[in-house]
């Protein structure tokens, strides 16, 4: 799949200003407390995946 110049202009037309806010944000956190998010989120989705596998299995 290849995308088409307008859509890549499009795409940066609304993530490029999405990225900087979105790192704006971010900025104002220490790394390490950015790290402990990091951590939880992949431990709240690797309970989805379990229980997504689980399901899956039961089927």
């Amino acid at each position: 799949m290849r995308s088409t110049p307008q859509a890549k202009e499009r795409a940066d037309a609304f993530f490029g200003p999405v990225n900087a806010r979105q790192d704006a944000v971010l900025s104002r956190y220490p790394s390490e407390l950015l790290q402990q998010l990091e951590t939880v989120l992949t431990q709240l989705r690797s309970t989805m995946d379990t229980q997504l596998t689980q399901q899956a299995g039961d089927e």
